[in-house]
């Protein structure tokens, strides 16, 4: 472990942070890793946008922010399509 590693677990054992702080890690927390939740959240901030300069946290505006404009496809979805176009073309289909 590097220093910086020692002292982040330290900050973390001894310092509370103010709850909205807590709260956005523990949202976030919940949501990155998981891709559907994630796509929804990005869903989430596609409505959102329009209300990002009322937004009253400067973090929750740059997210709002950094939020693309368009939700990508689930890899899931594009993997799913391309086997069924290989299915078809297999059983004959044009």
């Amino acid at each position: 472990m590097h220093l910086v590693d020692h002292a982040r677990a330290y900050i973390e054992e001894r310092y509370k942070r103010p709850m909205g702080e807590r709260a956005l890690r523990w949202m976030l927390a919940r949501i990155l890793p998981y891709p559907t939740r994630f796509r929804l959240a990005l869903l989430g901030a596609k409505i959102g946008r329009p209300f990002a300069r009322r937004m009253p946290d400067a973090r929750l505006r740059a997210m709002l922010e950094m939020a693309p404009k368009t939700v990508p496809r689930s890899a899931a979805t594009t993997i799913r399509r391309a086997f069924r176009l290989r299915a078809s073309r297999c059983a004959g289909w044009p």
